[in-house]
């Protein structure tokens, strides 16, 4: 083995325990999985964001250039207009946090789409400060949400076993 393929494997050997790594379980089917989640629902993205945030779960401000250094986290927040929901009091507006998409099982939504939302509620400090509620809607990878042009079957679906309803204004 030549010297550069030996610094290759033993640089992939150490930093092996700090790779980050998203693992899924579900039903495999979007329908099934509707019981799962508190809140189901379509909606279009207004704003979504990356957000850092410090490790313990404050916000982070960068001093001096702007540039983000140091211990943080990134994580997403997502503005959507709720159009139809079918599971969960869900307001006609929702903020989602979810964590900054890939290792960590964070959603990617992208301004302007509609999506099929899968969505439950937690009491996680970081993500409650970032969504500015408690308990806070987040989602991830590891749910079936998907833009709404390619979750036609899905929502067909579901629109037959559930009652359709509007956003609920809350109390």
């Amino acid at each position: 083995m030549s010297s550069f393929a030996r610094i290759v494997v033993v640089s992939l050997l150490l930093l092996a325990p700090y790779a980050l790594a998203c693992s899924c379980i579900n039903t495999g089917d979007p329908l099934k999985d509707v019981a799962n989640h508190e809140a189901v629902f379509l909606g279009k993205v207004i704003a979504s964001e990356l957000v850092p945030m410090r490790k313990d779960g404050g916000p982070y401000a960068p001093r001096g250039t702007g540039q983000l250094k140091g211990s943080f986290r990134l994580y997403r927040i997502t503005v959507l207009q709720v159009t139809e929901r079918w599971t969960g009091e869900v307001a006609p507006f929702v903020i989602l946090a979810t964590g900054s998409g890939g290792g960590d099982c964070g959603y990617s939504f992208e301004a302007g789409k509609s999506y099929l939302v899968y969505a439950d509620r937690t009491k996680d400090t970081t993500l409650t400060k970032l969504a500015g509620a408690t308990p806070a809607l987040t989602t991830s990878l590891c749910t079936f949400n998907s833009p709404v042009d390619d979750a036609a079957d899905a929502i067909a679906s579901i629109r037959a076993k559930y009652r359709s309803q509007q956003p609920v204004f809350m109390k």
